[in-house]
Parts: C-alpha cells; structure tokens; sequence
C-alpha cells in the first residue's frame, strides 16, 4: 500500500498543503490565501476548499487526521 502525508501551513496571509510519500518526497502542493478577515469559520472553509482541491486535482484521497502536531519544536 502506498503511503502518503500530508502537512498544512496555516498562517495569516497564507494556507499551504503539502502530499508527501514515506520518503518525505512532495508529491503535491498547492498554496491559497487565507483571507482571515473573514473568521474562523470562514478560515476552516478554506481549509477544507484546500484539502478537497488536492484531492481532486492529484487523485490522492484525504482520510482524516491521525497525527496533530504544531510544526514547532522545544
């Protein structure tokens, strides 16, 4: 079975995604603004409106989280 991660960059201006494999190889990537003005409801949207982009243009299927982690290190 092949194997695919996937990491998301939320920031202010930015939400990046990213599909590697086991190796840590990109497969994928793909960057929209996160127009936070709107709120937080509105910045979940664009998270899933993300997600559901990748999904669609690459052919590799999101299954949920299983690791959340916050990218930063002590």
């Amino acid at each position: 079975m092949i194997e695919h991660y996937w990491g998301i960059d939320l920031g202010g201006t930015k939400i990046e995604a990213v599909v590697i494999d086991r190796s840590m190889k990109p497969l994928y990537r793909r960057r929209v603004a996160t127009e936070a003005s709107g709120g937080y409801s509105h910045i979940l949207q664009r998270i899933r409106q993300l997600i559901e982009m990748i999904s669609l243009e690459s052919g590799i299927m999101y299954s949920g989280p299983r690791f959340l982690d916050s990218g930063l290190r002590c």
